[in-house]
């Protein structure tokens, strides 16, 4: 469905710091995959740190007798090289597929390891992944990438969203990639659901980001929008952007999610100037998930 690609690790795992609902039930995750399906979803994000997603996404393929998506999946963040063709088997036969659209690297450190990319090489020439994915943290990881590894790597993962942004376009960097040949994929649209949160609730009170989020609200209020459809617009708006992932809880969640992603259009660099001096207020504590407290 257009540019959105349906995130699935709170299929296999509660997630995000503003889910109200767990972790979804087996039926309640077939119905999302059935929904994303029959409303244009072509593509999944999966890994196999994400609880049992990758099962749950397996047992909807395999009683649909065939693939129904293009399945991009992560290696785990501590794999040996010697261990990744046993590791892709092992992945390929929970989703019961027998391509990966996009096989990921969990963690950046682990392209700088030669035996690690001659190993997905393999796997690429003989036809089992369709393209080399790293999901990265840092613009620097992203520049490291563009600069040595461009002939090897085809999708870069990174975090984009209305708070983190003007360190990702600083110097061309999301240009330079472009032009390199390497497609980016957007994760974390939503920050795990911060970025929707109210302005006033405990949770951006302790994340000290009250007066970003109500100023967020004041811009989509002045475009006849919400925070949520100036997130989706704003990413639509970045050209070097070319997919970008959304998660959802609930079959109702992926209808509004899918309905914003179909009316998403292109902000005017008036608005977009806005939203990027919010970013350049935002505490890098903020933005890396992984810097967070419970």
């Amino acid at each position: 469905m257009g540019k959105m690609i349906l995130g699935t690790v709170q299929l296999g795992m509660p997630y995000g710091v503003n889910n109200t609902n767990g972790k979804p039930s087996m039926q309640e995750a077939m119905n999302i995959l059935d929904y994303a399906y029959r409303n244009g979803v072509s593509m999944l994000d999966t890994a196999s740190a994400y609880g049992n997603s990758e099962e749950i996404i397996g047992k909807y393929t395999e009683y649909n007798d065939k693939p129904r998506f293009k399945i991009c999946t992560k290696l785990p963040i501590d794999i040996e090289a010697i261990h990744i063709p046993d590791y892709y088997e092992q992945s390929r036969k929970r989703l019961h597929i027998d391509i990966f659209h996009v096989y990921y690297l969990h963690r950046f450190e682990q392209c700088k390891k030669a035996n690690v990319l001659e190993q997905l090489n393999r796997l690429k020439e003989k036809g089992n992944i369709r393209n080399i994915g790293i999901s990265v943290y840092q613009p620097d990881e992203l520049e490291y990438i563009v600069d040595n590894l461009s002939s090897v790597v085809d999708v870069v993962q990174i975090p984009f969203n209305v708070f983190d942004n003007v360190r990702w376009m600083r110097n061309g960097l999301l240009a330079k990639a472009g032009e390199k040949g390497i497609k980016l994929y957007a994760r974390s649209i939503f920050l795990q659901g911060l970025i929707l949160a109210d302005a006033n609730s405990e949770m951006c009170k302790k994340r000290e980001v009250t007066h970003q989020i109500a100023k967020l609200q004041d811009i989509a209020k002045s475009i006849g929008s919400n925070v949520a459809q100036l997130a989706v617009d704003y990413i639509n708006t970045v050209n070097e952007i070319e997919l970008w992932l959304v998660g959802c809880e609930t079959v109702k969640q992926l209808q509004e999610n899918i309905n914003m992603c179909k009316n998403a259009k292109n902000l005017g660099r008036n608005i977009c100037n806005e939203v990027e001096k919010i970013s350049y207020s935002i505490d890098d504590k903020v933005i890396d998930p992984r810097k967070w407290d419970s």
